[in-house]
């Protein structure tokens, strides 16, 4: 007698009788990052609710919906290409880019081959680029402040040749 796998037992892990597909749906849904899938004919057709916040349109709206008449005409040259590369491939690709639809904001935007499309997450990594822009630059200055100390102490000047 065959026995069902743990992983796939709906009484454990408090999945509350939810399968598997059910299970995958609501974590993917909860993350707090933005992730939607696209079909082959670059149709969006799963999206998070953390990218419906970032698109701040009805989940309705994007559903079935092409990618490219959701986002800003300027941004497809990129993000066509960068896509196509991974789904022709079947090779995951990461690059960082200004969000398409919220200006100012930096995101870093992981592609992944699925089925006949991709799944796309990406994360807005805006405070941390701008914490380590402010950390290179106390950096720089801390540099200079030393390398000032030093010539006060006659090691940071060249000495006289004999």
């Amino acid at each position: 007698m065959a026995s069902t796998p743990p992983a796939l037992d709906k009484t454990q892990h408090g999945s509350g009788g939810l399968d598997t597909g059910e299970m995958a749906y609501v974590v993917l849904d909860s993350l707090a990052d933005a992730a939607y899938v696209l079909d082959r004919e670059w149709r969006i057709i799963f999206v998070n609710q953390a990218f419906v916040r970032h698109m701040d349109r009805p989940r309705t709206d994007l559903l079935g919906t092409p990618l490219w008449d959701v986002i800003a005409p300027a941004s497809h040259p990129h993000l066509r290409e960068n896509f196509s590369r991974v789904r022709d491939q079947g090779v995951a690709d990461s690059f960082v880019q200004e969000s398409v639809v919220r200006p100012g904001l930096t995101m870093d935007v992981r592609v992944f081959p699925v089925f006949d499309g991709l799944a796309v997450i990406s994360r807005d990594i805006s405070r941390r680029i701008k914490n380590e822009r402010a950390l290179a630059i106390s950096e720089a200055h801390l540099r200079l402040a030393l390398d000032g100390a030093a010539m006060g102490t006659g090691r940071g000047t060249p000495r006289p040749t004999r």
